[in-house]
């Protein structure tokens, strides 16, 4: 997964996140996260308290350095990302990867609670949508996937 996040002012980031859970569909469908605490994505979601996760495919894996080893307090993401060929797009008021297997618009419903180096939050899925892939890679990336090519 990857999480899109913007300050109060308009800065935004992107970056991979490794703990992302559904935990519940029904009344309201909601997603735990595990943000680093620091993160300049943990920042702008404790002061917004929205972002829009990103599902990722295997074709994103060239992105493992960008998203999880470099803050965006140090390098504009977006702006990297479309120099290494990757098509931005706007979805739910923040800049997507186009070609994300699916995108889930989140907002915060609860505490912060501290879990070492991480805080999990819970939040609700306010939109959702699959992107049409037709003709391309679109296997869900995953860490083991990572791991074995040598990202991680």
């Amino acid at each position: 997964y990857s999480l899109v996040s913007a300050s109060k002012d308009g800065k935004v980031t992107m970056n991979m996140i490794t703990y992302a859970s559904p935990i519940a569909l029904r009344p309201q469908r909601k997603f735990a996260l595990g943000l680093y605490v620091q993160s300049l994505t943990y920042q702008h979601m404790k002061e917004t308290g929205r972002g829009v996760l990103q599902i990722l495919q295997q074709s994103h894996s060239s992105l493992t350095q960008l998203l999880g080893k470099t803050s965006g307090r140090d390098v504009d993401k977006i702006a990297e990302m479309r120099k290494l060929g990757f098509t931005i797009t706007q979805e739910y008021g923040l800049p997507t990867l186009a070609d994300a297997v699916g995108l889930m618009e989140l907002e915060v419903v609860s505490d912060y609670i501290p879990a070492g180096d991480h805080e999990v939050v819970v939040c609700d899925v306010v939109n959702w949508k699959t992107v049409d892939l037709t003709g391309s890679c679109s296997t869900p990336l995953y860490t083991g996937y990572l791991r074995n090519e040598g990202f991680l």
